[in-house]
Formats: C-alpha cells, sequence, structure tokens
C-alpha cells in the first residue's frame, strides 16, 4: 500500500510491505552479523519524505521468526553464546514470548550525498536502533556497555552485580530488589540466560580476619571463626563467594520461578585487587537459533 504526495521539490511516501523475506538483506547485512540470516519474515510500515533533497523518517518493523547460520567463530556447544552485541543477539535478546521483534527505525541522508545508498543505510540505520534498544530496554539492570557508550559486536555484557556488605551473604533490600527487575526482564525475554558468579575480595578478607564478621540472624559463627591462618581465611572466603552465588540463585529461582537451566553455573573467585565490591557477578548468556542447532548437532 502506497501514498505519495510531491510538488517540484518535496515528496511524501507513506505505506506499508508484507511478508518479505529477511535473508534477501544478507548483501547488507553481512559486515554486521557473524553468520547470514538463514530465514524470517519482516513487515513494514514507513513514512518517509524528502524536503530540499534531504531525507527523513521512519520505519516501523516487525520481525518473526528469525534465523540465522551457525557462526564461523568457535563459540559454547551448549545452546548459548557469550552475549556481544552481534546482530543475532540483538535479536534474540528483544525476541518476546511469542518470538516478535518490533523496532522503529528512524531514517535520515541527503540525495545530494555520492556515498547515499538506501538499502545500505536503511540495514546501518536497523542496526543502530537494534542495538539501543537493547541498552535502553536492559538500562534498569545496569547493563554494562562500556565507557565509550554503546558497544561493538566484539564486547561482552554484564548486568550489574549483586552488591553485598563485606562478609555477608544475605541479600540487602538494594539486591533484593535488583534480582526483581532482573527476574521481570527474564520473563519478557525468554532468550536471555545469566551466569551467576559469586565473587569475594579483599574487604571480606578484612572482616574475616578481624573475627567480627555478621552473622545472619539464627545461624551460627563457624567454631573457627576466629582463625587467623591464611588457608583458614582463604577457604572461608570460597565458601563465602560460593554462598553468595547460591543466595542469589535460590531468590531466583524460588522465589521468582525462573527456571533453573536459565540460571547458569560459574566458578566462585576469590580476587585479592583492593578496592573490589563484594557480589555476585552477571554475565548475559543468550540463546540464539543458529547456537540452539549447533548444540543439538553436537549432541546428536
Amino acid at each position: 500500500e502506497f501514498s505519495i504526495e510531491r510538488d517540484a521539490l518535496n515528496l511524501e511516501v507513506s505505506g506499508k510491505v508484507s511478508a518479505f523475506e529477511l535473508n534477501r538483506l544478507n548483501m547488507y547485512a553481512a559486515k554486521h552479523s557473524k553468520g547470514a540470516i538463514r530465514s524470517g519474515r519482516g513487515d513494514a510500515a514507513f513514512d518517509i519524505e524528502i524536503r530540499g533533497r534531504k531525507l527523513s523518517g521512519t520505519i516501523r518493523f516487525v520481525f518473526s521468526k528469525v534465523k540465522f547460520e551457525r557462526a564461523e567463530a568457535s563459540s559454547p556447544t551448549d545452546g548459548e553464546s557469550r552475549a556481544e552485541l552481534s546482530l543475532q543477539n540483538s535479536f534474540a535478546m528483544l525476541k518476546d514470548k511469542d518470538g516478535i521483534v518490533r523496532l522503529t527505525v528512524p531514517l535520515s541522508g541527503s540525495l545530494d550525498d555520492p556515498r547515499f545508498d538506501f538499502s545500505d543505510g536503511l540495514v546501518q540505520a536497523l542496526v543502530k536502533t537494534l542495538r539501543s534498544t537493547v541498552t535502553l530496554t536492559f538500562k534498569p539492570l545496569g547493563l554494562l556497555v562500556g565507557a565509550a557508550g554503546l558497544v561493538g559486536a566484539s564486547q561482552e555484557l554484564e548486568f550489574s552485580p549483586v552488591a553485598f556488605d563485606p562478609g555477608e551473604w544475605t541479600l540487602s533490600g538494594e539486591g533484593l530488589a535488583h534480582l526483581d527487575a532482573l527476574a521481570r526482564e527474564l520473563e519478557r525475554h525468554p532468550a536471555v540466560k545469566v551466569r551467576i558468579c559469586g565473587r569475594a575480595v579483599s574487604a571480606d578478607r578484612i572482616r574475616i580476619e578481624q573475627g567480627d564478621r555478621r552473622v545472619p540472624s539464627g545461624e551460627q559463627p563457624p567454631a573457627d571463626q576466629k582463625a587467623s591462618r591464611p588457608a583458614d581465611v582463604n577457604l572461608r572466603l570460597a565458601d563465602l563467594a560460593e554462598q553468595r552465588a547460591s543466595a542469589v540463585r535460590r531468590y531466583l529461582e524460588e522465589s521468582k520461578r525462573i527456571a533453573r537451566e536459565r540460571l547458569m553455573g560459574c566458578e566462585a573467585r576469590v580476587e585479592s585487587t583492593p578496592g573490589r565490591l563484594p557480589r555476585v557477578d552477571l554475565p548475559v548468556r543468550v540463546e540464539t537459533e543458529s547456537n540452539a542447532v549447533s548444540a543439538e548437532e553436537s549432541r546428536g
């Protein structure tokens, strides 16, 4: 459907395009994606105008059943990939429960620019909007995107960590609020998973060595709490990191009903760098169609 209005200098175009095949975009999308688009459907409604040979407008996309070819780069064979902000992962992170991605893409350009190519410009605008929408969608969770702003396709993503008081493994009110927000987004976006990585740090070591670690109400302190031998302290720090991870996992699984397979394990660590926060890190993992297929093939 099209509606066109124009005069000697100006042009306005409105219309709809239905059920176009996304793999036709591969020649333009190749530089933004590690794997080609295998299949998928797109519907679009657009409003575009040209004023004084300057093009502007918006296109409202609805994408469904988007699948990518398996990427050449090595990735885990358990059905998840590191959450780099690639084209594949951006689509996967934004899919709702019905597998639909909705985007409003702004367009702009000059017809006098010899480098201007509408198709290439459209794909560039689409990729930029995909990535910016991911960061905006998950901004309440403190999605880490690097000091320079929007990340490129090679940086791994993490949600803000869950903070703890030194020596503690019980969740604070702030920590619970952060996990509540995380659970809401996990519910809305089924392809997103998290690793749960407990960390113990120098501040925990100081608290333990001082022998005054606070113990959650109703629990008894360990018999060796006042031990100061380095080996004992290191064991207790490792246990503290594990307890923190367990507290986060237990809350998400039991209180928020997040499926166990979406809460991935991670080796607990004791860090010696001064000034680090007592915490549980939350690296993002994404299940995409291409790496899910790879996992099935590896198990077969």
